[in-house]
């Protein structure tokens, strides 16, 4: 018949999209994908939104229109929300602006806060109000500290973290400063590795330090459906994947979070919608080096205790 196709030009996408996906697993990264930024690295196991992309187009279009797909971003023209209009502002009697400067490599945004100028270097949130990171330079570590200003979305106006947070006003700017490596890193990012120094913290010595690593900034599909890099490697085969298509058993490779039980599914949400601690104490330390154990299809209770107005404190020191 004229205009019809052979038979393996239509077969050709049942191969060639999960060998993709396969590829992208063993090579350790998606060889369509932009380079990497220092904190990412992919997690052994874990595959990456574009690695699913390749053969669930639709989920993955649905994702990137969400806002945990934007939870953590590099600063760039879209990203950047706030109005960095170059206004001169006072807070708390230090004078401070934010401000845009355009090259050839792309935007930068900036904030000179009295004497001291810096950059912003990450961005945190894009649904109600959006915080900035600069960089830190410690040696080698990948230290982010969180500027004393963030912009509200929805009110669309600056607002010092000094005043937000329920605290007396007339406190120091950088009252409320906070590292991303030990705070947003384990909410707002897909596999979470803090790299805490162990051995220098437990020490007493001074300042922590990390070396943070996630397989992606933001909240991506293996936040939610487990790892992905068996599931690719097991649809690679085009037959598996036509015998799939027709099967009404579960998928063991793959966590379908709408298949688990009552409390294993509220868990996935709770990993990060929920305010909780280690329920071992002792393991502080070991979420600030490894990041939280929980995996989706596990049960949240068996990994952290929710806070309650009685939950005993902690230090780490």
């Amino acid at each position: 018949m004229q205009g019809s196709r052979p038979l393996p030009f239509l077969l050709a996408p049942l191969v060639l999209a999960p060998l993709g996906a396969v590829l992208a697993v063993s090579l350790g990264h998606d060889p369509l994908a932009p380079p990497l930024h220092e904190l990412v690295e992919p997690a052994r196991g874990d595959l990456g939104a574009p690695g699913c992309a390749s053969c669930h187009p639709d989920q993955h279009r649905s994702w990137s229109g969400t806002y945990h797909a934007t939870m953590t971003q590099l600063p760039d023209g879209m990203s950047v929300l706030g109005a960095f209009d170059g206004v001169d502002r006072e807070t708390e009697g230090v004078g401070w602006r934010a401000f845009r400067e355009d090259g050839l490599d792309g935007p930068r945004f900036r904030f000179q806060i009295g004497e001291r100028v810096t950059e912003v270097a990450l961005v945190v949130g894009s649904h109600v109000y959006q915080q900035y990171f600069e960089r830190v330079r410690r040696e080698d570590q990948r230290h982010y500290r969180r500027i004393p200003f963030l912009w509200h979305i929805q009110e669309q106006a600056w607002m010092p973290l000094s005043r937000v947070f329920l605290h007396p006003e007339g406190q120091d700017l950088e009252t409320h400063s906070a590292f991303w490596n030990e705070n947003c890193i384990f909410c707002h990012n897909t596999r979470p590795r803090p790299g805490l120094d162990r051995d220098g913290a437990l020490s007493g010595t001074g300042a922590r330090s990390y070396e943070s690593l996630v397989s992606e900034l933001g909240i991506a599909c293996e936040a939610c459906h487990g790892e992905g890099g068996a599931h690719a490697a097991k649809h690679a085969h085009p037959l598996e994947r036509m015998t799939r298509a027709f099967s009404s058993t579960a998928d063991e490779t793959i966590v379908h979070p709408g298949r688990l039980s009552q409390e294993e599914e509220v868990s996935v949400c709770g990993q990060c919608h929920a305010q909780r601690l280690p329920a071992d104490r002792n393991q502080v330390i070991d979420y600030l080096v490894d990041g939280p154990h929980f995996r989706p299809g596990d049960r949240l209770e068996d990994h952290v205790e929710p806070l309650a107005a009685d939950t005993s404190g902690f230090h780490v020191h």
